[in-house]
């Protein structure tokens, strides 16, 4: 190596001494340090208390304790009363073509909760639909006495699906038949989410619903069923009874 190259090398070695030198007592290394450590708690403040963070779970059972009791506490009775009274004035400045409506949304907003319901109970409320609204052509007429039309058979199947050994929800139909009328049926989607929880109404059971106009009472019931997660109990699996429609027949006698 010339004398040239050994200065040469010798001057670089120095100018990086130099700037190391300069970094070190300048503050330069303490700044970078320090961004990276704020940087560094940012992100595990972020992940503290993210979506799914524990810090946000902790905070979030915390408030769950506190509020929520609170808010079961409550008597929301006197909202409903006010609502109530302010439907009915509104009904009563209806026109028929808008009646049906206004009542479904009325009777829909003001519906008490329900937290569990009977399956047998539900039935008895299909049997009550189907009497109401049961298509009467084709059916004999009775007149025993006062005359009306033969009871119609309604039924209430239940199938429950087998459940995979990895998963802890169940499934279930429920069929809510008439044979006569079959615009009458409904079937119904339950979930169980797991062994002590018992069957819900699944959403997808109510898409079928459009217009509050055209909606039963029925459906409103099973709607609001849906909306408020109601435990279902299923007290009865298969089952038959017979309704008789409501609607009199034209009888004349000669």
């Amino acid at each position: 190596m010339s004398e040239q190259t050994k200065e040469q090398a010798v001057s670089l070695e120095r100018k990086i001494k130099d700037v190391t030198d300069k970094l070190l007592t300048d503050g330069t290394v303490e700044k970078l340090v320090q961004e990276n450590v704020t940087k560094g708690i940012n992100k595990a403040l972020e992940d503290l208390f993210g979506n799914y963070g524990p810090a946000t779970k902790e905070i979030k059972a915390q408030l769950e304790s506190v509020v929520v009791p609170h808010l079961k506490k409550h008597d929301y009775s006197e909202y409903l009363t006010t609502l109530d009274a302010l439907m009915t004035e509104v009904l009563q400045a209806t026109t028929a073509d808008n009646r049906t409506l206004m009542e479904n949304f009325k009777d829909f907003l003001t519906t008490q909760e329900i937290r569990t319901i009977k399956l047998s109970k539900i039935f008895g409320k299909f049997g009550e639909h189907v009497a109401a609204h049961v298509e009467t052509d084709g059916l004999e007429v009775n007149t025993d006495d006062s005359p009306c039309y033969e009871a119609v058979e309604i039924q209430l199947e239940i199938k429950e699906e087998d459940r995979p050994s990895w998963s802890s929800m169940e499934y279930a139909n429920a069929f809510l038949t008439c044979e006569h009328d079959e615009t009458m049926n409904v079937e119904l989607r339950l979930i169980k989410f797991s062994e002590r929880m018992g069957y819900r109404i699944s959403d997808r059971s109510i898409t079928n619903v459009h217009s509050l106009r055209y909606t039963s009472k029925f459906e409103l019931f099973l709607m609001s069923l849906a909306q408020f997660n109601t435990e279902i109990e299923l007290d009865i699996k298969d089952c038959e009874d017979y309704v008789t429609p409501e609607k009199e027949p034209d009888v004349s006698f000669s």
